[in-house]
């Protein structure tokens, strides 16, 4: 009576209770006994429920803002935004098909965490400017101290070269 089964089955029910009702005054045997029980059971057991209306609200909302996500300048990993993809078209599918409320809050759980796991592209460090990779490339591994060292020597050499034309001008 509260709406919970479609009115024909619930109809049906209410007519094998007063049948059985009405039975109870007429019944003799053990036999009659069991056959109203049993019509009665019949009843019950054909009872249907109402189906239940599923909001697909909150799925069709998540499924329009995820195909707002794109990857054209190739923000994401390929990986996740193929996941992303997938997960789109799953929720779509769903949207077609469910059965249950419950299978409309697992697609919603489904594709958020698609999105949730949408992977962003490493940003290369703008102080490093990237330079092309053509043959082998050697470490770098020196640092300012061989450079220092070189200078020094090269002075210092050119120093005692100074020194020795200087006396040589003087002897002679």
């Amino acid at each position: 009576d509260d709406g919970s089964y479609t009115e024909d089955s619930f109809k049906a029910l209410q007519a094998a209770i007063a049948k059985a009702q009405e039975a109870l005054e007429t019944i003799q045997t053990e036999e009659e006994l069991q056959k109203a029980i049993a019509e009665l059971q019949a009843a019950i057991d054909g009872l249907l429920e109402v189906p239940k209306k599923v909001d697909t609200s909150a799925l069709e909302t998540l499924i329009a803002e995820a195909k707002q996500i794109s990857n054209d300048d190739g923000s994401y990993t390929e990986d996740s935004f193929k996941a992303l993809q997938a997960a789109i078209a799953s929720a779509e599918a769903t949207l077609k098909f469910y059965n249950t409320q419950d299978d409309v809050d697992k697609a919603v759980v489904s594709l958020q965490k698609a999105i949730d796991e949408l992977v962003k592209v490493p940003v290369e460090d703008s102080k490093q400017p990237t330079k092309p990779k053509e043959g082998r490339e050697l470490p770098e591994t020196a640092s300012t101290f061989y450079n220092t060292l070189l200078v020094g020597s090269i002075l210092s050499l050119a120093g005692i070269i100074l020194t020795i034309m200087t006396r040589r001008k003087r002897e002679n």
